[in-house]
């Protein structure tokens, strides 16, 4: 079978050879392009397999990552955690150890206690009624090298506003206990009215009191205001202002300190006043 030029048709017995032989180049054509697209297909699903496993590697690698900084976090935490422990510890023993050093310095010194005079009728082994002054302390630590004064101050004539105090001086080496200790005895009979002053100083500061003492009917009532020097102000501060029940309420948040500001009776006055008796602290 050959191809003539000139030969319009095909022979009988040559038609189906060519059909044939069309068939099976055709069946192999399709085979190819069939093969050829099943190994695209296999190339494409492999890439895409790849791609997967690459990502899913991927996300593996992500996931260690931030598991790792997650134990990174914690373990910094725990280390943070155990550090502000150690702080406060440490802050906590350092405490204790100012509060220690605080506390012996208060007990060498006297800390914040202050010395107060309070004011109470007193009636003597003789009957006679007197207004008595008793020592006692505040506060939580020892008073030391304690020097008071309690009396009457007086006017002195002259220019200024000088004053005279009449009275008794008591020293205390220490006070640490809730004793009362008398200081004096006095009285007002015939005044209606009467100032009486204290002063005290210790290791641990100086005080100034007032005591306004009020007769009527017999019977007399007291307000006692005490004031704390202050080292570094020019005011001193007030740190008690107390007074009996019934003490008259016109009177009871009137100024009274200090001396100056109050009218005091003339020094020249004194003769007529009851001599005031001195105790014993350690009698009563």
């Amino acid at each position: 079978m050959s191809f003539r030029p000139g030969e319009p048709k095909f022979k009988r017995l040559e038609q189906p050879l060519w059909i044939a032989l069309a068939a099976v180049l055709l069946i192999i054509e399709i085979h190819a392009i069939t093969f050829d697209r099943r190994q695209s297909e296999l190339r494409e699903i492999q890439n895409r397999a790849e791609d997967r496993a690459k990502f899913a590697a991927l996300l593996d690698r992500g996931n260690q990552i931030a598991n790792q900084q997650t134990v990174e976090e914690a373990d910094q935490r725990r280390k943070f955690s155990a550090l502000i422990e150690q702080g406060q510890k440490a802050a906590s023993s350092l405490q204790k150890v100012a509060s220690s050093v605080v506390d012996a310095a208060s007990y060498a010194s006297g800390g914040g206690s202050y010395p107060v005079v309070a004011p109470g009728s007193v009636t003597l082994e003789d009957g006679t009624k007197r207004i008595g002054f008793y020592l006692t302390k505040m506060g939580k630590y020892p008073l030391y090298d304690l020097h008071i004064f309690v009396g009457r101050p007086y006017a002195v004539s002259g220019p200024g506003h000088e004053t005279q105090w009449l009275g008794t001086w008591r020293s205390f080496p220490e006070v640490d206990d809730n004793t009362t200790y008398p200081l004096l005895f006095s009285s007002i009979v015939g005044e209606a009215q009467a100032y009486f002053i204290v002063n005290a100083t210790a290791r641990n500061g100086r005080w100034d009191e007032i005591v306004d003492v009020r007769s009527s009917g017999g019977s007399s009532r007291s307000r006692w205001v005490i004031y704390k020097d202050g080292p570094f102000t020019a005011a001193n501060k007030l740190i008690v202002d107390l007074a009996d029940s019934g003490f008259p309420s016109q009177f009871r948040h009137i100024p009274i300190y200090p001396l100056d500001i109050l009218k005091l009776p003339a020094l020249s006055q004194r003769h007529i006043v009851i001599p005031d008796v001195i105790p014993n602290p350690m009698k009563y």
